[in-house]
């Protein structure tokens, strides 16, 4: 048999490529599945992962998209032949015309032109580098490389890295700027997420902050329903924007639950804070301390790296949904067929498709929370178009002891 067959059902001739044949979607399917150096890293790491770090990088170090678009695609003719060790592959001149001639015939299809093999050499062999020291505990050059952005080298699943590869060459090969928004809300036992990537909507689950970050690092915004910017006393908790947004929802001011202070969310159990807050006299309630842990998995997060402050962006889906029905809270419960049937409606008038959300299999058990994400996801949408403003007003925001942004980002129609 002289072909392959690729995921997409394609029957394709590696030493004899037709370049009608090449497809983005097989080759980042196969590369999301292929694992870098041999699989004798510590975890799976995929050479699609090492693909988008490179694009990235290229994008960090101010480079065009032509070279961010190479570098994301400059191993793309092992979705078809396989990776191979350097040290094997200098042995196999074969193997290397194959390699260079379909290679060839990738960058012709995707127009990739007039890129210097030597910046897209100079940005592997750094990545190279780190993946190294990151997975394997070593350094394979004696000269440390320098590397602009901040790489991902944890492992992740399989689709989120083929979405993440195909979103990046969508952003990078379209004639129209196509933006990346990410809305956030907590949901039981985790994180529910919507993704807004020109009109395409997708909707995931998360256990983990750090594995939503690590997912979607290339965002162009992502908002969450979480606090961020946390008080230690009375007087900073003044700072927040909690109470200018319980006036845009009259008669719904009690959805936005009381912050805790900083030290109530470190508290190790929950008769702790509630100790911590009535002496300090924070004004917690049950709600408060309902929504504790995930104010701690936020803040603490946010502390731990540096890069994600004033990054990640808070908001609230009440006050937005408010806005967005034209300065009306709305007053029907989430909870109730009425009130989701509401919001659909309102997300409707903006673009959303109420059948992307409806139909997917996480609206049946987590409904509410996914309206949420999306409404977010929407926000961030207006918000990287310049449609967005902050409570308070910009030139009143303060910050907490960390130097968090105490601000709600809401839509400006």
């Amino acid at each position: 048999m002289s072909y392959i067959t690729t995921n997409s059902k394609i029957h394709f001739t590696p030493h004899n490529p037709n370049k009608d044949d090449i497809d983005i979607n097989d080759i980042a399917h196969a590369l999301a599945h292929m694992c870098r150096a041999n699989g004798h890293f510590n975890s799976f790491y995929s050479v699609a992962q090492h693909s988008i770090n490179c694009s990235l990088e290229a994008r960090a170090k101010g480079y065009s998209k032509d070279v961010q678009l190479a570098c994301l695609l400059h191993d793309a003719s092992e979705a078809y032949m396989s990776d191979i060790t350097r040290p094997v592959k200098k042995l196999l001149p074969q193997y290397l015309d194959i390699e260079e001639r379909l290679q060839k015939a990738i960058y012709d299809k995707f127009n990739v032109s007039d890129v210097s093999p030597d910046t897209i050499k100079e940005i592997d062999d750094a990545l190279l580098y780190y993946e190294f020291i990151y997975l394997l505990g070593e350094e394979v050059f004696d000269d440390k490389p320098e590397l602009i952005g901040r790489p991902d080298f944890t492992q992740r699943d399989f689709i989120n890295v083929k979405n993440e590869f195909i979103d990046i060459y969508n952003q990078l090969t379209s004639g129209a700027q196509i933006f990346k928004t990410v809305g956030i809300d907590g949901c039981d036992g985790g994180w529910m997420i919507a993704v807004l990537s020109g009109r395409r909507l997708s909707i995931e689950r998360y256990n983990r902050i750090a594995d939503v970050l690590a997912a979607h690092r290339t965002a162009d915004r992502l908002i969450i329903d979480i606090p961020i910017g946390l008080a230690d006393s009375k007087e900073e908790a003044a700072n927040r924007p909690d109470n200018a947004a319980r006036r845009i929802l009259k008669g719904k001011s009690s959805s936005i639950f009381p912050v805790p202070f900083r030290s109530v969310a470190r508290a190790k159990t929950v008769a702790e804070a509630w100790n911590i807050s009535k002496a300090l006299n924070a004004g917690a309630n049950y709600m408060t301390m309902g929504i504790r842990d995930a104010v701690n998995e936020i803040d603490i997060f946010l502390q731990e790296n540096e890069t994600w402050k004033n990054v990640l962006y808070e908001s609230h889906p009440e006050v937005c949904f408010a806005l967005l029905n034209g300065g009306n809270p709305v007053l029907e419960k989430k909870s109730e067929e009425q009130g989701i049937e509401k919001r659909l409606e309102i997300l409707e008038k903006y673009g959303i498709d109420r059948v992307d959300v409806t139909q997917h299999p996480l609206f049946t058990k987590y409904r509410d929370d996914v309206v949420d994400a999306v409404c977010l996801a929407l926000v961030g949408k207006f918000a990287v178009e310049g449609k967005s403003a902050t409570i308070p007003d910009e030139d009143e925001i303060k910050t907490d002891a960390t130097g968090l942004k105490m601000q709600m980002i809401i839509p400006k129609l």
